[in-house]
């Protein structure tokens, strides 16, 4: 019970049931001691001394032995360590590859930022929700991010600083935010939008070491949830607004609005007197463009195109080479680098 060595000088004298002492005798032992080996005031063990004859231990022996036992069972508590950390780890390894296996075929999209979030990576579907290459940080707030540039970000609807993007705002209040709406506009008109949920994830000291969000494209759904609120703005609007004019001017405005583009406008057409007019335009952060326009001043081909009922569609006027000769003289002094126009 003290897990004192225990020393048996003599054997066949020792105080020792007979049949026990047969078999002792019979392996040749004479005398013996038994030397716990003891960790954290736990047996683990016991390390064996034998003589063929009678031998009576000393203090000195039995100090040495405990010595050597104490060395022993260090040296097998820290294998069994050792062995256990290596099987913790990769069993942790194992989880960690399940893991991430889970996160490349989830069509979720799994953003993961550290303690800041300066640095954002995510799953494969996190990366193709939004056009981006894998592997690259998207952090908004980092200005060595690879993510793309001059995006607008909307939280509920309500346009927000980068530095106060959801990811951000999670790292830095350590609070979650659930179910929430983001649109992300892209600088080419273009834009997603994502129901996401955020959660911050902490430490034993109860500090942040990662913060992590799931999200959903739901661009198309509200795209459709948009378009036909449209439509239904625009039913309204045939029936109530009586003046012609300021009827083509509403429904520019609704179009514009829900496009998020810099112009709509209505306008007429008279080919046989190269004139056109437009009575009243929307416009956003450009110059009104109301008033009477030559058709000529336009590129030909277009022109042509649009004469015979097709709708036409300019990417770039600067480029397109339907429109790149007159685009300095014409198209860029009215901000229309790219259009569509519908007969």
């Amino acid at each position: 019970k003290n897990r004192q060595p225990i020393s048996l000088d003599d054997i066949r004298t020792a105080d020792l049931d007979e049949s026990l002492r047969a078999i002792i005798q019979a392996e040749g032992i004479g005398a013996l001691a038994f030397v716990p080996l003891v960790v954290n005031e736990k047996l683990i063990g016991k390390f064996m001394i034998y003589y063929n004859a009678p031998h009576s231990f000393n203090d000195a022996e039995l100090d040495l032995s405990l010595t050597i036992a104490h060395q022993l069972a260090f040296g097998i508590d820290r294998k069994r360590a050792d062995e256990k950390i290596l099987r913790l780890n990769g069993e942790l390894q194992a989880q960690l590859d399940e893991m991430n296996s889970l996160l490349e075929i989830l069509p979720t999209g799994v953003w993961i930022g550290n303690e800041d979030c300066s640095e954002i990576t995510g799953n494969a579907a996190a990366y193709q929700m939004l056009g981006l290459s894998p592997g690259i940080n998207v952090s908004s707030t980092n200005p060595r991010s690879q993510g793309t540039q001059g995006i607008h970000l909307f939280v509920n609807g309500e346009e927000t600083r980068p530095e106060n993007s959801p990811m951000q705002t999670v790292a830095r209040t350590g609070k979650s935010m659930q179910n929430f709406e983001h649109e992300i506009r892209f600088p080419d008109g273009m834009s997603k939008t994502m129901y996401a949920s955020i959660v911050p994830l902490f430490d034993q000291h109860g500090t942040i070491r990662k913060v992590i969000g799931t999200y959903t494209d739901v661009t198309e759904r509200k795209q459709t949830e948009k378009r036909l609120a449209l439509l239904a703005e625009i039913s309204e609007m045939l029936r109530n607004v009586e003046d012609p004019y300021e009827l083509l001017y509403t429904i520019a405005k609704a179009v514009g609005e829900h496009l998020h583009v810099k112009r709509v406008l209505f306008n007429e057409i008279d080919f046989e007197h190269d004139r056109e007019i437009v009575h009243r335009d929307y416009h956003n952060g450009l110059e009104s463009v109301a008033g009477i326009h030559k058709v000529s001043d336009y590129s030909g081909i277009t022109s042509k195109e649009v004469a015979t009922g097709k709708t036409v569609v300019n990417m770039d006027s600067k480029l397109d080479p339907r429109t790149a000769q007159d685009y300095e003289r014409t198209y860029a002094l009215t901000g229309e680098r790219s259009y569509v126009v519908v007969p």
